[in-house]
């Protein structure tokens, strides 16, 4: 398994890689590839060129992370790379460069000095990416996944693939599966894409619908809590109601500030 880690070395992004890495001895191993992005160009050939001094902190500070996860993590390998780019469009084409399974960055931070708005680096990334992406809130630690939340909607699966690579990281826990529908009326029958139940047919997976009370995410973030969960993963179609909830701030923060890992699956 490959997953490519983004981090600011920031405090959660930090704290998603160590994440990353436990997730990946919990694989049975794999290649860990740590990306730093600068995206920052020096007005005048006056000053020093201050992306070649960021260039040389960052490639400081992966030495002390690199050593530090190579210390706990025998069986994986773990690579390190800075480039001079925006983190938003790179990351996702990095992915695709090196062949990724997974994205794991952390819930909030990655921010450039031209873009201070906290997140928008992972909230871009997971809008846009057609590799699954995993958001760490930056104080959690991994955990052996014993339930995982799945918010489904009535859209049909186009691309299953995402999901038959999740189904085989989520049998080394053996979860069990809530395929959670939120409906507008206690009466209101679950309607999706049974393709989902195929896919998981090596997990137990139970169907739940919630009536919804306030916003879709508050209620699927109140039925996490419930069940404490460990990981809710979101369905991103395009064109589909979960594209809605980027584009809606407050239904964003709702989304973001979760206490459990987020997975985002393009499909």
């Amino acid at each position: 398994m490959k997953i490519l880690c983004p981090t600011d070395f920031s405090l959660c992004s930090t704290n998603a890689v160590k994440w990353a890495a436990d997730f990946l001895d919990a694989q049975g191993g794999g290649v860990l590839e740590l990306l730093h992005c600068i995206d920052f160009k020096s007005r005048s050939d006056v000053f020093i060129k201050l992306d070649d001094v960021l260039k040389e902190r960052a490639v400081e500070d992966f030495k002390d992370l690199q050593k530090e996860l190579e210390l706990k993590h025998r069986q994986i390998k773990i690579v390190t790379s800075i480039y001079k780019a925006n983190a938003k469009e790179f990351i996702p084409q990095r992915a695709h460069e090196i062949e990724a399974d997974l994205i794991v960055m952390g819930s909030t931070g990655l921010t450039s000095l031209k873009d201070m708005v906290m997140g928008s680096v992972t909230e871009y990334v997971a809008n846009k990416s057609d590799i699954p992406v995993m958001t760490i809130p930056d104080d959690l630690d991994f955990e052996h996944m014993n339930s995982v939340v799945f918010g489904i909607d009535d859209k049909a699966i186009e691309n299953s693939g995402p999901l038959y690579s999740v189904a085989e990281w989520l049998v080394k826990f053996n979860p069990l599966i809530y395929l959670t529908q939120v409906t507008k009326t206690k009466d209101q029958t679950m309607v999706f894409d049974h393709k989902i139940v195929d896919i998981f047919e090596n997990l137990f997976t139970q169907n739940v619908r919630i009536n919804k009370e306030g916003s879709v995410v508050k209620s699927l973030n109140q039925f996490v809590k419930d069940v404490d969960a460990d990981v809710l993963c979101i369905i991103h179609h395009q064109r589909s109601w979960w594209q809605k909830l980027f584009k809606m701030s407050n239904l964003k923060e709702e989304l973001y500030d979760l206490n459990v890992a987020l997975l985002i699956l393009p499909t």
